[in-house]
């Protein structure tokens, strides 16, 4: 499976939006559970989400807060 895939259904999963750590848990349990790759897990999701935010890709995602250094994404 695709690392947007996962991304998009962690997301779904935290109700839509969901900080970024949530995500990255959510991915590493669904690829951990299929024994897919995790190494560099968090730099994967991190492009992910920004490759799929800016009108590049398929554009499904949004950053929706940055706090004290903490990211929040959610569905378009």
């Amino acid at each position: 499976m695709r690392y947007v895939d996962d991304v998009r259904y962690a997301l779904m999963q935290l109700g839509g939006e969901g900080c970024f750590e949530d995500i990255c848990r959510l991915v590493r349990d669904y690829r951990a559970e299929r024994r897919e790759t995790l190494s560099l897990l968090g730099e994967w999701v991190q492009s992910t989400l920004q490759q799929n935010s800016r009108g590049i890709g398929r554009d499904i995602f949004e950053l929706a807060l940055v706090e004290e250094g903490k990211s929040t994404w959610k569905l378009k």
